[in-house]
């Protein structure tokens, strides 16, 4: 219903946009990252319905409004938008690259590695491309593509952080923990902003029951994204195993005020404060994950723990 009702806006908006007479900067308008979204729209509508810009040039203007649309939030026109530029000019790479991000958004994971695929077939050398596949190999669990791309990837460009820390995840799920640690290492010397890989590599250093590297890696996370209740908890799993759990319990109970309807986030808070001997408070953590409907894996943890307190699930 809300697609139906709509669509007559969105041709109302077209069509004023379309009325007023395109302008000389129209091209440059359309794709300058600085302008607000709205006003990137319309001048990219103006340029299409000019009728001036053929093939790739056209392809080009649908391509950049597509962009405009997704950081707006309407998909549906995205999607429209990625389609038309790559009827206008199907050996235009990007459109294909971002459809692609746009399907594995959606879950629709195989048309997501049939675009990417394409604009690779297109390009070779493609890094986005190839770091994307790789990325959604990997989530597929087809392990040795997703290594293959992610190795070619860096082979195109050894300066791609990105790439690194995809291959990083990788090794890690080869259990060459070394390895995955020097590539997310690499990563974020690469581009010391890069949050994901200090995150991933934190998750290393825990495994190897290295705490304090493991929590020095989430205080970098949270100083470059103080949102991500993620590093929080897992930052407070580290304190746990450290034996600091009032440090453990500050972090969780922050991870729950970030995001409460994650369960990951309560059970973390309920094992702390089974190790505080608060089990009443561990309890209605326990239950509280069980009742957002977590997936099979935090579903049986949080069972698991209330049977070991004594309580039926």
């Amino acid at each position: 219903m809300r697609l139906t009702a709509s669509i007559p806006v969105v041709l109302a908006l077209t069509a004023s946009i379309w009325a007023v007479p395109a302008r000389a900067d129209d091209w440059d308008l359309c794709k300058d990252e600085k302008l607000a979204v709205e006003q990137s729209i319309a001048a990219c509508t103006r340029a299409i319905y000019s009728k001036k810009f053929k093939a790739r040039d056209l392809s080009t203007l649908y391509y950049n409004r597509a962009i405009s649309y997704r950081q707006q939030g309407n998909n549906g026109q995205a999607l429209a938008d990625y389609n038309e530029a790559i009827r206008v000019d199907p050996r235009n790479e990007k459109p294909y690259n971002n459809r692609g991000n746009l399907y594995k958004d959606k879950g629709e994971v195989d048309r997501a590695i049939a675009d990417y695929s394409a604009a690779i077939r297109i390009k070779p050398d493609y890094v986005y491309a190839l770091a994307n596949r790789a990325d959604i190999y990997d989530d597929k669990g087809d392990i040795d593509h997703a290594f293959a791309d992610a190795d070619q990837a860096i082979r195109v460009d050894s300066n791609y952080a990105r790439a690194y820390n995809i291959r990083g995840l990788i090794w890690k799920k080869r259990g060459n923990l070394d390895r995955a640690i020097a590539d997310f290492s690499h990563a974020i010397r690469l581009d010391s902003g890069y949050h994901f890989a200090y995150a991933n590599r934190g998750v290393v250093w825990r495994e190897r029951e290295d705490y304090d590297r493991a929590i020095g890696d989430f205080n970098e996370v949270i100083r470059l994204n103080p949102k991500s209740d993620v590093a929080y908890m897992r930052r407070s799993e580290a304190w746990l195993k450290k034996g600091d759990n009032m440090s453990a319990l500050r972090d969780a109970d922050q991870a729950v005020a970030l995001d409460s309807g994650d369960p990951a986030n309560f059970i973390n808070r309920g094992a702390v404060m089974r190790e505080l001997g608060r089990n009443n408070d561990a309890i209605l953590d326990y239950r509280k994950a069980l009742s957002l409907k977590p997936d099979d894996v935090r579903r049986k943890q949080a069972e698991q723990a209330l049977l070991d307190l004594g309580v039926q699930p």
